[in-house]
């Protein structure tokens, strides 16, 4: 995913699985918003989410785009 500068992306509620965020190009801000926790990274950082977490993501540069991948597992019992 891409976001512009300054964009933000905050999904709905708290994550129903785990998930994994690497920042592909620019840099970007992740903040747990239950605990107020941020983190900074540039490219080739990753960050793993815990199921459960509120979290959101933002661009922390002003003069370029970030590009994220974000990788979501399922939520919810495996059989």
């Amino acid at each position: 995913m891409s976001l512009a500068s300054g964009e933000r992306l905050a999904p709905e509620g708290a994550a129903e699985g785990e998930a994994a965020l690497l920042v592909l190009k620019g840099a970007a801000r992740l903040r747990d918003e239950s605990t107020s926790a941020v983190l900074d990274g540039g490219e080739g950082c990753w960050w793993y989410i815990e199921p459960g977490t509120r979290w959101s993501v933002e661009n922390a540069r002003a003069d370029t785009k970030a590009e994220l991948l974000l990788i979501r597992a399922a939520g919810g019992q495996q059989a």
